[in-house]
């Protein structure tokens, strides 16, 4: 198990924090070593009661399989011919959120630019729960844009003790130019609360400090109508994926059927369920942070999965990711001037490219999706 702990210095007493970290090689290939059983990143110190094992990762995140046999079928580059050695990688950009915010359209046009890349293979090695088939469907569905890790407490034990089960989503070895361009870009992470910490006991501390996190945020009322006519969509397709958590407040209490429910009487139920929450956010003088622990905590607002107003409380969840990683290493960006223009799209791009440190790998390709993006539907 890990532990996550603050650590807070004295003005008036400077306190040095020395670590030493050994490393132990695990064989003659050198592919493995043990993690130390302290970790630090800012102001989190973690502990870890069981130590994990981790990959040797080169400086791009990527580590590559010493297991590979030679029996094996080898991998070819088709663009340069050589044999491509089996790799994963370990993501170092995640779009946090928020849900319906266009986090879809803004991925899909990054990837087209060739700067950023989906997971490729689906999440394995994890106990078979509802949950983490849930995890599996929408990865599936998303065609590897939202890993699902982070908010998966089924597997958190698991990916403690080997977090290389989340690397092998990102297979190089598939995609050879993908390599130091994966991304997780899955919108439940910016209003989990488990998100963060598991973040930072899942990912290698080399990468922490290089972890670059970008929210996109829309008006919180615009979103949550467009979220309600997605689960609406869902439920009148017929899809038959079995996805838990689309349905409606109204239907789980008792109401009526998910199609025939208004938005205003979905609005007034998950309304009701937050009144615990409203109440503290009224009375108390807490953080925002404190505040909405403490609405979370509720056992109203536990017995409906996942109240979609509360992903609106952007401020607290802000703080929340604030309190983990350093504000620079966080991009937060308008989806109303994302989508206003052509240019104000263009120059987003521009400066999430600046920002991730990710290069455009093709002039005519940005030329020709700028030339698109005004007739672009934002999702």
């Amino acid at each position: 198990t890990t532990e996550i702990y603050t650590l807070s210095l004295h003005d008036a007493l400077p306190i040095c924090v020395v670590l030493a970290t050994a490393y132990i090689d695990a064989g003659s290939e050198g592919a493995w070593r043990v993690s130390p059983e302290f970790r630090v990143h800012g102001s989190v110190v973690i502990l870890e009661e069981e130590q994990a094992s981790q990959p040797q990762l080169d400086d791009d995140g990527c580590w590559d399989d010493h297991s590979h046999h030679s029996s094996e079928e080898p991998r070819w580059d088709p663009i340069t011919g050589q044999e491509v050695k089996p790799a994963f990688c370990f993501p170092h950009v995640f779009l946090l959120g928020a849900q319906k915010a266009a986090t879809t359209s803004m991925f899909e046009l990054l990837h087209d630019l060739g700067m950023a890349c989906p997971a490729n293979t689906l999440l394995s090695g994890v106990p078979r729960t509802n949950n983490t088939l849930d995890a599996i469907k929408f990865q599936n569905v998303t065609h590897g844009k939202e890993a699902h890790i982070f908010d998966l407490l089924d597997a958190r034990a698991v990916m403690q003790r080997d977090p290389a089960i989340y690397s092998r989503m990102y297979d190089a070895g598939k995609d050879p130019a993908c390599r130091g361009r994966f991304w997780d870009a899955t919108p439940n992470y910016f209003s989990s609360k488990s998100a963060p910490i598991q973040m930072l006991q899942i990912m290698p501390l080399k990468l922490l400090q290089r972890t670059r996190l970008i929210v996109l945020l829309r008006d919180p009322i615009a979103r949550d109508l467009s979220w309600f006519n997605h689960r609406l969509r869902y439920t009148s397709s017929n899809r038959g994926l079995g996805l838990h958590g689309l349905g409606t407040c109204v239907a789980a209490t008792g109401g009526k059927h998910s199609n025939d429910t208004s938005y205003d009487a979905e609005v007034e139920c998950n309304l009701k369920q937050l009144e615990p929450c409203l109440a503290v956010l009224r009375s108390s003088k807490s953080s925002l942070e404190a505040n909405l622990t403490a609405c979370l905590q509720r056992p109203k607002l536990l017995s409906y999965r996942g109240n979609p107003l509360v992903d609106g409380f952007y401020a607290a969840h802000l703080a929340t990711w604030n309190h983990y990683f350093p504000r620079k290493q966080l991009l937060v960006v308008s989806h109303g001037y994302f989508v206003s223009s052509p240019e104000a799209t263009t120059k987003t791009l521009h400066a999430i490219g600046k920002f991730t440190g990710t290069k455009r790998r093709s002039v005519q390709r940005w030329q020709r999706i700028g030339a698109e993006i005004g007739r672009a539907s934002c999702r």
